[in-house]
Order: C-alpha cells, then structure tokens, then sequence
C-alpha cells in the first residue's frame, strides 16, 4: 500500500495516554492495549492531533527531532510505523 497519497488519524475510540516514556493506545473494540516508545508517542500525538500525510508527519518530527523531513530513514520508519498502526487496526484513513 502506497502511503504517501492517504491521510491517517487515530480511530475517534482509542484512548491515548501519553507517559514519561512513551505512550499506552488502549482499543475498546478488542481491549487491547498497546505500548509504544517516545518517538511513536510523539507520532501518535501528532496523528490524534487530526488527519496527517506522512510528509506532514516527517515534517513535525523534523521540527522536533531536528532531522531532514526528506531523510529516507526517516521516511521508511514512519511508513513502517503507520504500517504497524494499520495491521493492529489502531488507524483510519480520513476523507479526503
């Protein structure tokens, strides 16, 4: 799946709760929770934020982490990310 064309944002359902560490995304629908580090925390909060392209997101982590929004390494990890957001069902892709 191409990810550059779509826009992401949390599922309106999931709780996010942001920690020192990181950050716990709980699921009502199957009562999972989730844990992911500072870095997706920081993903998480931008995406619950509203509906964001993954060039929007490589640019507000370029903002924060002070890394070229056009690195490839930062473009695969953040696809990689979303991807895991995806299979867990945590995402929906907004309307565009």
């Amino acid at each position: 799946m191409n990810l550059e064309s779509l826009a992401f944002e949390i599922r309106p359902d999931i709780v996010f709760r942001r920690e020192p560490d990181g950050a716990f995304l709980y699921d009502p629908r199957t009562a999972a929770v989730h844990g992911v580090n500072r870095t997706g925390a920081f993903i998480c909060s931008v995406l619950k934020a509203g509906a964001r392209r993954t060039a929007d997101i490589r640019a507000e982590m370029a903002g924060q982490y002070n890394v070229d929004p056009a690195d490839q390494r930062l473009k695969t990890d953040v696809e990689a990310f979303l991807h895991h957001l995806l299979e867990l069902n945590l995402l929906s892709i907004a309307k565009q």
